[in-house]
């Protein structure tokens, strides 16, 4: 047993690729996929480390006692499956996905809910298992490293994490053929890669690149290209293959929507195959004309600092961060010719530059991940509606 993998909070950052794909190949060795029906389950707690005698009697054999411990530390979820062979420990991000699943369950509170009272979660399970909609669901249940990591229904499509980063980088690199590992990162909840396109590609794809563009768009200084893939066994997460454009100063601007593949059974292809037969467009997502960077570069603001900040907390985006992107805007904007005006575009590669802010405040991975995720979706907002005073 990797007892590396045995704490939620386990996440590891790599530079080596050989090293990060013996990583995923040790994660998914130490895990098993489980299908129960939801009248079969139950969810016990415990008051804490005092009681790891008594649940350690209870807990399916083969589980070692340290980690039925750190699921009653104080930075564990305390809580349990109960499954016919015994009690697993819950991690804690796979509670909420449990309860969704199994029992139908969603409330945006849950996760409020989950650190104030754990037990709660006890008391909903018993309460509506056995309930006709609900008592024959099937679920499956991935059990990594002796904790339920992640759960997901009868529709839910597996995608072992190490052969999907194997399958779609071997096809990447049959469009890319100078494609190059930057980093990777790996953890309990999710798993992402950054690789860096290189050679005649690369020069390729700037010509392209430059022909969509506006004239006198904002440029991009050092501009390279690169390619994300990210990927979670959690039950609402999918596989995602993201085009990136970045710059000197380490803003990364995504180039129109990401591939995606979602963990879902559907007719035909699914899963790792449907995700490498749709990886070969990402070379097409840089010079398609109908990128959402191009419309950004054509659509004009007359408030700027106001309608970047409106967008960045409509995004939910750090507020310790907006104002830096903000002075970022003014400063790129106070160097224009005043006639020139602000695009979309302008303001768009100021928030990138978050990513850069947050990483030099010492910001986790996963915070880096959610407002990157955040950026994201501003790509799809109506941005004209939001060029206007600053939302109090």
């Amino acid at each position: 047993m990797k007892h590396r993998f045995i704490k939620d909070s386990y996440e590891a950052d790599f530079s080596n690729e050989q090293e990060f794909m013996e990583e995923l190949k040790e994660m998914e060795s130490e895990g098993t996929w489980e299908s129960h029906k939801t009248h079969e389950l139950g969810v016990d707690y415990s008051l804490g480390p005092l009681f790891v005698d008594e649940v350690q009697r209870r807990t399916r054999f083969g589980i070692e006692e340290e980690i039925v411990r750190d699921t009653l530390e104080p930075a564990g979820s305390g809580l349990f499956l109960d499954t016919p062979t015994g009690l697993v420990p819950l991690r804690s991000f796979a509670v909420r996905q449990l309860i969704g699943t199994a029992l139908a369950i969603y409330d945006e509170k849950q996760n409020e809910d989950e650190k104030r009272d754990p037990g709660f979660f006890k008391d909903i399970f018993t309460a509506a298992k056995d309930h006709d909609a609900r008592k024959n669901r099937d679920n499956q249940v991935w059990v990594c490293n002796g904790k339920v990591t992640a759960v997901g229904s009868n529709e839910y499509c597996i995608m072992p994490i190490d052969q999907l980063f194997e399958q779609t980088v071997a096809t990447l690199r049959s469009t890319f053929h100078d494609l190059a590992f930057m980093d990777g990162f790996n953890s309990l909840e999710y798993t992402r890669a950054n690789y860096a396109i290189g050679g005649n590609d690369a020069e390729v794809l700037r010509k392209k690149y430059e022909s969509v563009m506006k004239q006198g768009s904002r440029p991009i200084p050092g501009m390279a290209f690169t390619v994300k893939i990210q990927t979670s066994n959690a039950k609402n997460s999918a596989a995602t293959i993201t085009p990136i454009i970045t710059s000197s100063t380490g803003a990364r601007i995504p180039i129109g929507s990401c591939i995606r593949v979602d963990h879902k059974h559907k007719p035909g292809r699914e899963g790792i195959d449907l995700l490498t037969d749709l990886a070969s467009g990402v070379y097409a997502k840089f010079g398609d004309v109908n990128t959402k960077i191009t419309a950004m570069s054509e659509t004009v603001i007359n408030r700027p600092r106001d309608c970047l900040i409106n967008l960045c907390k409509k995004a939910g985006l750090r507020n310790k961060l907006i104002g830096e992107c903000a002075d970022n805007l003014s400063l790129f904007l106070d160097g224009c010719d005043p006639n020139r005006g602000c695009t979309m575009f302008d303001i768009y590669v100021s928030i990138c530059e978050m990513t850069v802010y947050a990483e030099a405040a010492g910001f986790s991975d996963r915070d880096i991940h959610e407002i990157e995720e955040g950026i994201a979706r501003i790509a799809n907002y109506r941005w004209k509606e939001l060029d206007k005073p600053i939302d109090t």
